[in-house]
């Protein structure tokens, strides 16, 4: 699978995935190039594969143990050679609990922020964002990747949660 990032302001081609492992390894790829500070954005429908893409970056980035969702803990800290905050915000209802929990300080700590579900988020994001894109396909997924800046998130479309996605 090429994972070579496209130009910066677009989202790359997108990559088949066979299956589950195809996805975590995708996961693994995406890693070997992280450094620290660096926020992904990941967006895709239920199902389409976001925790095994996550389990396959934290294994990516050294991180042992067992990676799962943090659907009802919000956030997981994991360490490995970098430090992974892994957000799932899909049952986050407010802008304001979202900063209680420390978002913010996750952005500043010079770990690698990971949020599924993340268009609660927007309002706060800065600078530019590795989105990844999963999305479901006749047989297995695929998987856009790309730099953007957080002001041009509106025109890949992420929307604010009231807004929906639209694809």
């Amino acid at each position: 699978m090429d994972l070579r990032p496209p130009a910066m302001g677009l989202l790359g081609e997108a990559q088949p995935l066979a299956d589950l492992e195809a996805t975590r390894a995708a996961g693994r790829q995406l890693a070997a190039g992280l450094r620290g500070g660096e926020l992904i954005l990941l967006e895709g429908p239920l199902g389409a594969g976001k925790t095994s893409l996550a389990q396959g970056l934290a294994a990516g980035l050294g991180v042992t143990g067992a990676v799962t969702s943090p659907t009802f803990a919000l956030c997981n800290r994991l360490v490995g050679r970098l430090e992974l905050h892994h957000y799932d915000l899909y049952r986050l209802e407010s802008l304001l609990r979202l900063q209680q929990i420390g978002f913010e300080d996750s952005l500043e700590s010079g770990a690698v922020v990971l949020v599924e579900w993340p268009t609660l988020a927007l309002p706060l994001l800065r600078g530019s964002c590795l989105v990844v894109r999963l999305e479901h396909a006749d047989a297995g997924r695929r998987l856009r990747w790309g730099w953007l800046e957080a002001a041009q998130l509106a025109a890949q479309g992420f929307r604010h949660p009231d807004e929906g996605f639209e694809d």
